[in-house]
């Protein structure tokens, strides 16, 4: 297996992280399918020189699978298009402690009978929801469509088939506007963001509204993180603008004080460091309380607990990186040293090892002649990360490559690293022929359960003279939950013994979220509505579309939305 690189400087700024390097060899092209959901990730294909002077580009798509190394943004970035000015003093905390309540999510039924209120004098319905708004990308700008009053209230009474298609209108980039054969939001299933609306309604002050903001399908559809990470802080920012317009209308001050549920995470990357994810995030939230108010953004710590998804390398030791067959989904892990480490050498299943380059830049990975992969090198403040990223291990494609699965091997040799494996979550694929299945890390010393086969908390517990094994559940918490703003609120589940649940994530130093709620598994009426289980008998029963059909669960997300709610107090 060989590393190559080659200069081609014209398609540096085709990659998202290509902002400095003067070395590339991936090519970002858009797929012929995807012109109708701009969001939709624009994935690097792996070529040569070649078939980068090529006069017919299409030859990258029909030849070369993709990899994951991260989403393509125009020159200069993203941003958000048609924003307020800033017309308040700072300084005036007038009515600064009002509080409006917001989430971001996707596939959200607002229309459900939950979130209706009956005037019992003469039988008004009225939404719950304010504001309803989505996101748009027109020519590199992103804009922020939302519904008007006379729109939310004309959705409590038609039928839900009516509402998912007026949906479809007004947000085209949304779940409702889907077609593909394994929808993320169909009528009769469960919806991520028709749970966390139930859940955050429940325990939310009953005299405030809500505001809520439709994520773009492509978004969560993307298993690099790349575009959450790209357009979290956009989101957040718009949000927080449709609630400054509402309060406008309604003649309130413009200084407010917000909570927004973000129930979403994802793993990779350095967790001591600042990220590419926090940055942005974080300056936007310390904006927004300059002209507005305190917004808290309230997010899940994570599920990774058992994922094998962190492991850590010292001198001499090796560590495995499973990759299964039959997947269509890129692979991608991500190594971090000190910049003046020795290198790290990686080996297909079988093969001989190779050295991970020293030269920054993007690399193309060969195996035997065939571009398999890419890897990125970066200086982030005298940390070195590599992100490898490896094509499917399945095609329905005669004649295209595959990268082997099985067993990939990383030595530490003379050097010392932290591996991640990136966002590597199963059924967000579009197409359930073409399944996405996930990477971990091996090595022999990991135990999953105890001794009666209940899943461990923490590594090695029952033995302490053994050696701490190479994969940690350290460190496996998602990458927005390491932040350190006070405004941005981490939260944790517990079962109903109030110990930590046995998914619930855990930061590189082993703490575990600052915010704990726990998860009752008790049963709901029964009477009132149909029970339709989803996996094991666990967790609360949620809603989750229009019907009164509820869902039983467990996760961080919900312990984070009903979080969120309390806060609001």
């Amino acid at each position: 297996m060989i590393v190559d690189t080659f200069q081609n400087n014209e398609l540096r700024q085709a990659v998202y992280f290509a902002d400095t390097p003067e070395t590339l060899s991936v090519i970002q092209l858009q797929r012929s399918d995807d012109v109708e959901d701009p969001f939709k990730n624009l994935w690097p294909s792996i070529a040569g020189e070649d078939e980068l002077n090529s006069d017919d580009p299409l030859i990258l798509l029909q030849k070369y699978q993709p990899v994951s190394l991260g989403h393509f943004v125009p020159a200069g970035g993203l941003r958000l298009g048609s924003q307020l000015p800033f017309t308040g003093d700072k300084e005036d905390q007038t009515a600064a402690d009002d509080i409006e309540i917001g989430m971001i999510d996707a596939g959200i039924s607002f229309w459900n009978p939950v979130a209706v209120t009956t005037d019992p004098t003469n039988a008004t319905k009225t939404s719950r929801f304010a504001t309803i708004g989505g996101l748009k990308l027109e020519n590199g700008v992103i804009t922020n469509p939302h519904l008007t009053p006379t729109q939310i209230a004309d959705f409590v009474d038609r039928s839900d088939q009516q509402n998912r298609e007026e949906m479809e209108k007004a947000f085209p980039e949304s779940v409702f506007a889907e077609c593909a054969r394994r929808p993320l939001n169909s009528p009769s299933g469960s919806a991520h963001g028709t749970a966390m609306m139930d859940l955050l309604l429940r325990t939310m002050p009953q005299d405030k509204p809500l505001h809520a903001l439709e994520l773009p399908a492509s978004v969560l559809r993307d298993l690099s993180g790349g575009l959450m990470s790209g357009i979290m802080h956009i989101a957040i920012r718009a949000l927080v603008q449709q609630v400054s317009i509402y309060r406008k209308s309604k003649e309130l001050s413009d200084r407010f004080r917000m909570v927004i549920l973000m129930a979403y995470g994802f793993t990779g990357g350095p967790q001591k460091i600042r990220s590419d994810v926090l940055v942005p995030l974080e300056k936007t939230l310390c904006e927004l309380h300059a002209r507005h108010g305190k917004v808290e953004l309230v997010v899940p710590i994570g599920n990774h607990l058992q994922d094998q998804v962190h492991a850590t390398l010292h001198t001499g030791e090796q560590i495995g990186w499973r990759i299964q067959p039959e997947d269509f989904s890129a692979n991608t892990l991500e190594v971090v040293q000190g910049m003046d480490d020795p290198p790290i050498e990686v080996a297909a299943p079988g093969g001989a090892f190779a050295q991970l380059p020293q030269v920054l830049g993007l690399h193309r990975v060969d195996l035997d002649g065939t571009p398999i992969g890419a890897l990125w090198v970066k200086d982030d403040n005298g940390l070195k990360r590599s992100r490898l990223s490896l094509i499917p291990t399945a095609t329905r494609k005669s004649g295209v490559a595959t990268a082997p699965f099985g067993c990939w091997s990383f030595s530490a040799g003379r050097g010392a690293a932290d591996l991640w494996v990136l966002r590597d979550e199963t059924g967000f694929e579009a197409d359930p022929f073409k399944p996405a299945r996930s990477s971990w890390f091996e090595d022999v010393g990991y135990e999953k359960a105890d001794a009666v086969g209940m899943p461990l908390l923490e590594d090695n517990p029952s033995n302490a003279n053994a050696k701490l094994p190479l994969v940690r559940r350290k460190g496996t918490a998602s990458i927005i939950a390491t932040s350190k703003h006070p405004n941005v609120v981490v939260v944790t589940s517990q079962d109903e013994t109030g110990k930590p649940a046995n998914y619930a994530s855990l930061t590189q130093d082993g703490t575990a979220a600052r915010h704990a709620v726990k998860l009752s598994t008790g049963f709901d009426p029964i009477e009132e509505f149909d029970l339709l289980p989803i996996g094991p008998f666990i967790g609360p029963a949620v809603l989750g579309n229009a019907s009164k059909d509820r869902f039983r669960g467990q996760g961080t997300s919900m312990a984070a939305a009903l979080k969120a709610g309390e806060l609001a107090h």
